[in-house]
């Protein structure tokens, strides 16, 4: 870094931990059949939206950017002006981002989006795992992390809007699951090209995304949650010790 002062080794390892779930989720057995089981797709979709997004967000790429090159440098400009632009400012506003985040998060699965994403390998891989992490990105930019922003929330906030997309998360899974009919029909159907009983039924299938959708959802949310609350207890905590330091220190100088 240019100040001379260490990497914080728990960036490192958000990052590094992000980088091997999405490895795992879109190169392993689950990228393979994803656009051939929803419970894959969905799979896929909690863990890039809800979990490998906040971990690049945690490993604060943008700080390190800008701290590690020169002020003169073309990518710091570029990444300053990108970071300061209203565009980017617009996007991570508290309710632009979180309006997104359940924007995708519904029409990715109640639309010909979902069939479209199970139809084409190309559509899937160029677009709706780009947008999964984008998206996620976006929504957790303000709330974790210490890259440069203009939108930071308060460590109220972060619970308050935290705890306000359980609803939308797990409202969805539960539609999914209690729905008796398929949501969307696609192509490549589970068992079509595999032969009779590879996996489950479509029927079954989806509701096995439903409920991983339903409970993972308010797990993965409760982790991040709990997260928040630690981070704004040990904000408040230094408050109240630098408030008492100030304190001393005027006692100190009336004596």
């Amino acid at each position: 870094m240019r100040t001379g002062d260490p990497w914080n080794r728990k960036c490192t390892l958000a990052f590094s931990v992000a980088v091997s779930l999405t490895l795992l989720v879109t190169q392993g057995p689950i990228g393979q059949y994803a656009t051939v089981f929803f419970w894959c797709h969905m799979v896929q979709h909690l863990t890039l939206m809800m979990v490998v997004a906040p971990l690049v967000v945690m490993s604060n790429p943008v700080k390190l950017l800008v701290a590690s090159g020169s002020e003169n440098s073309t990518a710091v400009r570029l990444a300053s002006s990108f970071f300061n632009s209203r565009i980017w400012q617009g996007l991570t506003n508290a309710i632009t981002s979180w309006i997104l985040y359940v924007f995708v998060l519904i029409s990715v699965h109640f639309t010909g989006v979902h069939a479209m994403a199970m139809d084409s390998w190309a559509f899937h891989t160029f677009f709706e795992i780009p947008l999964y992490l984008v998206v996620g990105i976006i929504y957790y930019y303000p709330i974790f992390g210490d890259n440069p922003c203009a939108n930071r929330l308060s460590p109220s906030m972060r619970i308050v809007s935290l705890m306000a997309m359980m609803a939308p998360e797990t409202m969805s899974g539960f539609f999914i699951y209690a729905h008796q009919e398929l949501i969307i029909s696609h192509q490549q159907m589970p068992g079509m090209d595999m032969g009779p009983g590879f996996g489950p039924s479509p029927l079954v299938d989806q509701q096995i995304a439903g409920s991983l959708l339903w409970a993972f959802s308010m797990v993965i949310d409760s982790v991040w949650i709990a997260l928040a609350a630690s981070m704004w207890f040990r904000s408040e905590k230094f408050a109240s010790e630098v408030s008492a330091s100030s304190n001393a220190l005027e006692v100190v100088a009336d004596e």
